[in-house]
């Protein structure tokens, strides 16, 4: 996240244009560069996979901050956003790995350490290496997709939640690939 409190690296506008439909005048849809259908670039996959890492070596040695919590909370919902309509991803590993991130938010406030627990951090690591596979091979429109649902839970003042988003009827704008 950003000062602001926006979701950054993925440029949400990137390759995506209106073109005519056939369903009559003022119809339009979505017209996917190739670009959006690819994967990101790999130097910014790698990138963003180096920033939730770093974040999680921080927040395992009691070194993390909101900033570093943030992105890790990005990580854990981006990821649960995109692997939930694969169909076999069970929810535990994510469940465990934002409960661990909403207990060290809370406590951090009250003179607690920006630590997150052994627990938490061994499922935050599957979480990563999950986000990591994801950033190598799903369209970068899918990774658009789930920025942008994510950005509206954040614009609503909510911290994301994975218990919210289970089904994918929930978030109808992240389509399978």
């Amino acid at each position: 996240m950003n000062r602001d409190g926006r979701i950054s690296g993925v440029n949400l506008d990137a390759g995506v244009g209106e073109m005519p439909g056939k369903h009559g005048k003022g119809a339009s849809r979505r017209h996917l560069t190739r670009e959006m259908l690819l994967p990101i670039p790999a130097a910014k996959a790698q990138m963003r996979s180096m920033r939730a890492h770093l974040a999680l070596v921080a927040m395992r040695k009691g070194q993390g901050n909101g900033s570093l919590a943030g992105e890790l909370v990005k990580s854990v919902y981006m990821t649960w956003l995109l692997a939930r309509d694969s169909g076999n991803t069970d929810p535990t590993i994510f469940e465990t790995a934002e409960m661990g991130l909403r207990r060290c938010i809370e406590r951090a406030p009250q003179g607690g350490l920006w630590k997150v627990d052994e627990a938490a951090c061994v499922a935050l690591e599957a979480v990563l290496r999950m986000q990591d596979e994801q950033l190598a091979t799903i369209p970068a429109h899918l990774l658009r997709r789930a920025a942008a649902k994510m950005e509206r839970v954040i614009d609503s003042g909510r911290l994301p939640s994975v218990r919210d988003a289970h089904e994918p009827s929930a978030a109808p704008d992240v389509a399978r690939h």
